[in-house]
This record gives C-alpha cells, structure tokens and sequence, in this order.
C-alpha cells in the first residue's frame, strides 16, 4: 500500500523519515556497544551430580552460589543497556582458557543437543535456570557429542573442535557455563546480533571423590638392571584406563635424575586391585653395587601420585658381565682388522652380524629369553663360527625377522686370523 503523506508534508521530507541502510547500522552499533550480558547469580561450584545417559533425567538441579538450606537460589543473568527481545544461548565449556566445547550436554527443559536456548523476559531483561542438570558424557563418546554440538554451530568463543581427536586432554570431572546472549536485528527480525560470551565459575561433579591410590604390597622388590623381572603390584581400587606406574631415582638433593613408565596393557589389571607387569631395565649396566629407586601409582585424570615405595636394581652377574665386556672388545678388534682387509676403505659393506654388538641382536626382536642365546652363538672365542648350523639353530628355535640376516652369512677360520 503506498506511504500516505501528510497535509503539508513533501514527499522529500517523507522520505527522511525512512529508516535508511546507514541508521540501521548504527542502531546495530549502538546496540552492541551499550548491551552488555552479567551474571547476577553464579552456579555453585559443588551442587550438582553429574548423571550418565542411562540413568535419565533424574539429575538434580544446579543451585546458585547463595543457595541455603531453608532457600534455594539459582543461576541468573541479566542483560543491561538494553531492553527489547533478546536469547540466551547455554552450553558447557571446558575449565581452563581458551574455552573449548565440552562434550558434557546440559539437561532439563529447553534444553536440545546439549544446549539450553531461551527468550529474556523483557520487563525484566533477567533470565533464571531453575530446572538445569549436567549429563555426563563418556570418553568414548566424546567425539559424537562434539560432533553434534558442532552441527548446529555452537562455539561461543570460535575455538574450533580440533580437541575431540583427544578425549585424554578433556576433564570430565568440571566444567563451566558460558553464557550467549543474542539482541533481534531490527533488520529482519532475527537474533543475529551477538554479545561477548561470559562463563560462569567452575561446576564440579559432586560425586564420591576417587579413592587415594595406594600400593599394598610387591611380590618383587627388586630386579636385575637389564629389567625384564615380572613383577605383580597389589593396589587399592584403582581404573585400567587411568592408571601408570612410575619408576624414578632421584639424587641426594631430592632431585629426579631417572624416571621411566612400566609398560602394560589394560588386560594387566586385574580386577582394579592388582597390576602386573615386568620392570623396565635401569639407565645404565654398568653398575658393581644395587642402586635404590622409587615405585610409583600415577593416575593420569588428577594427576594424583601414591606413596613411593622403594625398588632396588641389582648388578648383573660378574661373569655375564665380563663376558659381554670381552665379546664386545673382540668384535671391536676384529671389526677393524676387517676394516684393513678391505683395503683401508672407510666405508665397506655391513660386516657379518657377528662382528655386530648386542645393540643390533636387540634391534631384531628377538625375545628376551633367546638374547644370551643368540649372543653365545655369535661369541669369537672359538674363532669357529658354521654359518649353515646357525641357520639350522635359528630355523629350530623359529625366531621371526632373524634367519632371513644370516642368509648371506659366510665366517670362516681365514676371515679370522
């Protein structure tokens, strides 16, 4: 229907009362600028459970910090500077700057996908969260939830997504609020004008805490420093996926000079009270008296660390010792008299493995077991060494990736005089 002018009015000045292009942008300008998103009542930090899917919606709700027993408060924002239609937008973001996405989902009414959205009263431009729960999401799952929060873009601070390939890195055991006001454009109507973003203080999951990690005993205080030594640790309640052991010197000034994990798998823990595993070898060999170290639990989730408890490295036999002292001297000696039988070059073909260090038989995959095996076979004190009885001893003990190296071996009593 077209504009009707006033008696008087020229269509020149009608069209100056118009809003133009340039004076909705400065309405939008203004808007953002004067606008501004508070939290008047923060969540408090130990109020709520947080509940797994299976267990439905049954979690309480989260209260506000100035919550009593004879009255309860909960959280609320307010928008100021501004009055006029407005949503709230809210979700869960990690503990610790920058803000990421977290995959836990907020639960109860208007609630979807894991976020809450809602209107602002205008009289008040004041929003309360009276029915609104934390839904726990496992580590498994992590992925899915953030993929879903990333298909209906919600990202207050634009941090991107790239920590869902690491659920490790994520702490399941708090999180924030981060609260997203958007105005309505008087443009078209829409809640396209975003606020900054404001995150409310740290909610933890107000659960059982997790039992204090404790060794109760060792059926082995102390091992070789080759390592290898099987070792079954009895422990307090402790979770497959979230638990190491630790193994650490440290020097008279209490500083650590030595430290190193035990390496085993989840199927190693038995029934959350025991772990078994073998010790991982010493720094060095090359020690005549035992050296006292520490045995540690470490739980990754909390960083939480047992009582150390001591573990002895003992020297190896003597004997042993010396006789891989000697083998390797000989290997050096004849290596490099093989060095000069091939005319003094610097750079000849790959001697017999024989002539090769422990270093190399270990870089084979030979199981432990077969190691001082495979090194009394390849010993030079008889200066007899039968390439085709090597191969016929490494066929019968089938050891994999081995016998395929001597295929080429040739050794015989002219090569070593």
């Amino acid at each position: 229907m077209p504009k009707q002018f006033s008696m008087g009015e020229t269509p020149e000045q009608s069209v100056m009362h118009l809003p133009s292009p340039l004076s909705h942008i400065l309405a939008k300008e203004e808007l953002l600028t004067s606008a501004k998103l508070i939290i008047t009542e923060q969540p408090a930090a130990k109020s709520v459970r947080f509940r797994y899917k299976c267990e439905g919606r049954t979690a309480g709700s989260i209260a506000g910090v100035s919550s009593t027993m004879t009255k309860k408060t909960c959280p609320e924002v307010q928008i100021c500077g501004y009055q006029g239609n407005a949503v709230v937008v809210v979700s869960c973001v990690t503990v610790n700057e920058p803000y990421l996405v977290h995959p836990h989902n907020l639960v109860g009414q208007k609630c979807r996908k894991g976020v809450y959205a809602s209107l602002v009263p205008v009289d008040t431009m004041k929003l309360q969260f009276n029915n609104l729960g934390v839904q726990y999401v496992k580590k498994k799952n992590v992925e899915v939830s953030l993929n879903q929060r990333e298909s209906i873009k919600v990202d207050p601070f634009r941090n991107g997504y790239a920590h869902k390939s690491d659920p490790a890195s994520i702490d399941p055991t708090a999180v924030r609020l981060c609260f997203h006001a958007f105005l309505e454009n008087p443009v078209d109507g829409k809640f396209t004008l975003p606020l900054t973003p404001v995150v409310s203080d740290v909610i933890f999951d107000d659960r059982k805490p997790k039992p204090e990690l404790t060794i109760v005993g060792m059926c082995a205080c102390g091992a070789s420093v080759s390592g290898g030594s099987k070792v079954i640790l009895l422990c307090e309640k402790v979770i497959k996926e979230d638990i190491k052991v630790h193994f650490f010197e440290n020097d008279q000034q209490g500083t650590c000079v030595w430290f190193t994990d035990a390496k085993f798998e989840t199927y190693q823990v038995h029934k959350q009270a025991a772990i078994w595993f073998k010790a991982p070898p010493y720094r060095t060999w090359d020690v005549i008296e035992p050296v006292s170290v520490f045995i540690q639990l470490y739980r990754p989730s909390d960083k939480m660390t047992s009582e150390p408890c001591p573990f002895t490295y003992f020297p190896l036999d003597p004997a042993y010792l010396c006789h891989l002292k000697t083998t390797k001297r000989k290997r050096e000696e004849f290596y490099q008299s093989y060095q000069q039988k091939q005319g003094g070059v610097t750079q000849v073909a790959q001697p017999p493995l024989a002539l090769q260090d422990e270093a190399v038989i270990s870089n084979l995959n030979i199981p432990n077991p077969l190691k001082p095996c495979a090194l009394e076979l390849l010993d030079l004190d008889d200066h007899q060494i039968d390439s085709g009885d090597l191969q016929k001893h490494l066929n019968e003990v089938v050891v994999p990736n081995l016998g395929s190296n001597f295929s080429n071996l040739s050794l015989t009593d002219t090569d070593l005089n």
